[in-house]
C-alpha cells in the first residue's frame, strides 16, 4: 500500500501548486495579458521519494475537485474532497 502514500502526497503537492499558480494566472489575466505556458493548471510532474527511492508521478487536473494519476505505466483517478467544500451528490 505504499503507492498510496505516493499518490496522496503527489496530490498535497499538487493543491498547494494549484493554489500558487492560480494568483499568478489570474494576475496575467487582470493586466490583459495570456499568461504563460508554464503556468498551466491542468499538469503537474511530481517527483516524491520514498524508502530512498524516487517515485515520479504525473497528475492531471480534469475537473475541480477530480484528478487523474500516471504513476509507474498506471493510470488511476480520484476526486479529491476539499476542507470546508461541501461533498456534491
Amino acid at each position: 500500500m505504499w503507492y498510496l502514500s505516493v499518490i496522496c502526497g503527489a496530490l498535497l503537492r499538487v493543491i498547494e501548486q494549484v493554489n500558487l499558480r492560480s494568483a499568478d494566472y489570474l494576475g496575467f489575466l487582470e493586466k490583459g495579458q495570456l499568461p504563460p505556458a508554464r503556468l498551466t493548471l491542468t499538469s503537474f510532474e511530481q517527483q516524491l521519494v520514498l524508502e530512498g527511492q524516487p517515485q515520479y508521478v504525473t497528475v492531471l487536473c480534469i475537473l475541480f475537485t477530480a484528478y487523474g494519476y500516471n504513476f509507474q505505466q498506471a493510470a488511476l483517478m480520484s476526486i479529491a474532497v476539499l476542507a470546508g467544500r461541501p461533498a456534491s451528490s
